[in-house]
């Protein structure tokens, strides 16, 4: 009995696991994405012509 207990545990932990993956992976490619548009507009910004070379 305790086997198929553990079991049906496993089971039910897999697939909550499983479902949130997809959820969580699109939150981040988001976070990810907000954040590689932070750092382009932030080097464009600061970015300068070189006018000493031994700067």
């Amino acid at each position: 009995m305790k086997k198929l207990s553990f079991i049906a545990f496993i089971i039910c932990f897999i697939t909550v696991s499983c479902s949130n993956d997809e959820e969580s992976q699109n939150e981040d490619s988001q976070k990810l994405e907000v954040m590689h548009n932070e750092i382009v507009a932030l080097s464009l910004s600061t970015s300068q012509a070189c006018t000493n070379p031994e700067e």
